[in-house]
């Protein structure tokens, strides 16, 4: 205890408060698996010192949030004055409460109000002060829908299948690295439990009349595929010819390959429609495959993703989201799009091909968690970085009025937390940079702006242009051609039931970009790696390397003088490769 306070007063003169860890152990020596790596599962579980700071619930309201703020956090002991946004909370981790305490509580609780009173104490203050005029009709949660020859398919689910008709556009290669022995038998039994027990991996996508419609096929046939290349030349080639177009009419729409490199050492191809899955069910997928790879048993599957393309018909038609409609349309009102500036641009002008490249930049973290701690966070780590992106774009086209769209993950709703499907859905998210303003101002202003957009996040964005009288046309995007995201959304660390066996990401190379810019960041222990997906037929390499550069020293200015007006930062001139001042 002695040292472990030592550690956290040196820390403490070097770090916000937010950053000292809140529990610091000793062990005698960290528990290794037989590949000599640190076997997480064998550390003991940290327990949070009776002298810490904490403070108790003093009333049943207060203990239900508590419950729920642990849980959703994924921290065993909270406090009624822990911050919500400080102990790791980000948007979709507060949409996430906001629908399990509608649930729980019948209340609703707008996204907004979490950054009002972002402790359990300060929410529970209010929520009983404000009393009945809280209170929202009883939670209705997604039902299995009853049985039928062919379900409705939703509608971003029908604009992919017409996109990825007959080419790679919507696929979602993969590879992971398997180290320690491996029983490929058994892994190609864990993979038909798998597709037996989730829907949406026996389900296809047809034309039924004049829709677009799922059908859930009782069976789907997968064999698991192996190689053993003899050079680097030839493991690349496979992994290049493993990218092929999903037949429509067959499942499942999911492939795997197992490329052996030694007697211990294997890698795994994946590959899945995007019609099917999202980031999300990724995560479920490889939890459960492993899981029944080491013999474990699994609970069943309460609902499938036909059921939630159900309910949201069903909401559809009844006028459920036209609160929603209504936002969108004002929100989208006399917009044009604008176009990435000229000089970015290859001289040989625009190629409609969808070949890219990316170019990554490393952001750290420290100056965005001080920034945040200025804001009293007020702002998320996807808001700085998105709006740093924001004025990034405001800089090259001089716009003012910028659309750059951003996937919402749409599965906030208790219920849905381990279906599997593709529950994103595309939001065009618009602000406007007024150059006189200070950063903080903007941050705070676009954190607003975004609460109120990520409330109205269910409505598709199909039918957002379909109101607006919008066309759109398979493969392209009408309203914006850049997007940024951060991809917060949960995929724990796969843990492989046989501990022997020790599963991580492997590089895989795909040269396709479906918008002209997208901006991707990755959180890791300390940054944040930004990724620039581009479109080579578009834009030279080296502008894009630029572009990602005068990224991150945008960020790291907004944060060391976040009162600066934002015409006073620093701009590129790509034509020039300069940065002007």
């Amino acid at each position: 205890e002695g040292l472990a306070a030592l550690i956290r007063e040196r820390l403490q003169r070097l770090l916000p408060d937010y950053m000292v860890p809140s529990v610091i152990e000793s062990v005698n020596a960290l528990p290794l698996t037989s590949n000599g790596k640190v076997d997480r599962r064998s550390l003991p579980r940290p327990v949070r010192s009776a002298q810490s700071e904490y403070a108790a619930p003093h009333n049943m309201l207060e203990q239900k949030l508590l419950l729920m703020w642990s849980d959703v956090l994924g921290i065993d002991r909270l406090g009624v004055d822990d911050h919500f946004f400080e102990r790791g909370g980000h948007s979709l981790k507060a949409m996430i409460l906001t629908a399990r305490i509608r649930q729980e509580l019948n209340v609703r609780i707008e996204l907004q109000s979490l950054f009002q009173y972002p402790t359990v104490r300060l929410l529970a203050n209010r929520l009983m002060a404000e009393g009945e005029a809280r209170r929202s009709g009883k939670y209705e949660p997604v039902e299995p829908a009853p049985e039928q020859e062919v379900y409705p398919a939703t509608p971003y689910q029908a604009y992919g299948y017409l996109s990825g008709l007959g080419n790679t556009s919507w696929n979602m290669p993969m590879a992971f690295l398997l180290e320690g022995p491996l029983d490929i038998g058994c892994l190609e039994r864990s993979f038909q439990l798998l597709i037996a027990r989730h829907e949406a991996l026996r389900t296809t996508l047809e034309m039924f009349g004049d829709q677009i419609v799922q059908r859930i096929q009782p069976e789907a046939r997968f064999q698991l595929d192996m190689a053993a290349p003899a050079s680097e030349e030839e493991r690349l080639q496979l992994m290049n010819s493993f990218i092929q177009p999903f037949a429509a009419s067959s499942s499942p729409w999911l492939r795997a390959k197992i490329l052996k490199l030694d007697q211990e050492a294997h890698v795994l191809l994946l590959d899945m429609h995007h019609a099917i899955t999202d980031g999300t069910s990724l995560g479920i997928l490889l939890q459960e495959l492993f899981k029944l790879y080491g013999g474990s048993t699994l609970p069943p599957v309460s609902l499938h993703y036909k059921d939630y393309a159900v309910w949201q018909k069903n909401k559809l038609d009844q006028g459920a989201f036209s609160s929603s409609a209504r936002f969108w349309t004002s929100h989208l009102a006399g917009y044009r799009p604008f176009r990435l500036a000229a000089d970015l641009e290859r001289q040989n002008g625009r190629d409609s091909g969808h070949h890219g490249d990316y170019v990554r930049v490393e952001v750290p973290k420290e100056p965005i968690h001080v920034l945040k701690h200025q804001l009293s966070a007020s702002a998320t780590n996807f808001t700085i970085l998105y709006s740093a992106y924001l004025i990034l774009l405001h800089q090259l086209t001089r716009e003012t009025d910028l659309v750059v769209g951003t996937y919402a993950f749409n599965r906030e709703r208790p219920e849905l937390q381990g279906t599997v499907g593709l529950f994103i859905n595309s939001l065009p998210l618009r602000n406007r940079i007024v150059p006189g303003q200070s950063c903080q101002d903007l941050l705070q202003t676009i954190q607003k702006r975004l609460n109120e957009a990520f409330e109205h996040q269910h409505y598709p964005f199909e039918k957002m242009l379909e109101d607006a009288e919008i066309p759109l046309e398979p493969g392209k995007n009408p309203l914006f051609s850049t997007m940024f995201n951060l991809n917060n959304f949960t995929v724990r660390p796969v843990e492989a039931a046989a501990a022997e066996l020790q599963v991580s990401p492997y590089p895989y190379e795909w040269d396709f970009c479906e918008y002209d810019i997208y901006v991707s960041a990755q959180e890791l222990d300390r940054s944040f790696v930004v990724q620039f997906d581009y479109r080579t037929g578009l834009f030279e390499r080296t502008a894009i390397e630029q572009l990602a550069a005068h990224y991150a020293r945008l960020v790291e200015q907004i944060a060391a003088v976040p009162t600066a007006p934002v015409k006073e930062l620093a701009y590129i001139n790509i034509c020039r490769d300069s940065v002007l001042h």
